[in-house]
């Protein structure tokens, strides 16, 4: 089980970090 505080960090990072994120694993989700 992942948990939630991992969760959450992904997605601060993912709008931090949003270009590169979706460039790489945005694609693969």
């Amino acid at each position: 089980m992942i948990p939630q505080g991992e969760v959450s960090t992904a997605d601060e990072y993912t709008l931090c970090h949003g270009n590169r994120v979706i460039g790489g694993i945005g694609i693969a989700l």
